[in-house]
């Protein structure tokens, strides 16, 4: 957007994402090294906050690592074994 100042620019960006009329999915796929990571991870989680609280139909996708862990409630982790159960697939570990 040639011509523009930044804070006219960061208002077509706003609107350009927000003003979508189709579901928005908002995806977390960001490495760097060291400090850098922090510092994405940290822009990354603000603009998934800014848009989940302007768009109730975001919905939020992040990729794990193999050696990414999550507390869940030991109820949830039940409901997901019995799910899996059903389809014939073998139970989490709890």
């Amino acid at each position: 957007m040639l011509g523009i100042g930044a804070a006219e620019r960061d208002a077509a960006d706003h609107q350009a994402i927000v003003g979508q009329p189709q579901h928005l999915a908002h995806s977390n796929y960001c490495c760097a090294d060291g400090g850098t990571h922090v510092r994405l991870s940290m822009a990354a989680d603000a603009l998934a906050e800014h848009l989940v609280d302007r768009r109730d139909d975001t919905a939020l996708a992040f990729l794990a690592t193999p050696t990414d862990t999550f507390a869940v409630p030991a109820e949830e982790v039940r409901i997901a074994n019995d799910a899996y159960s059903s389809l014939g697939i073998g139970a989490l570990r709890s």
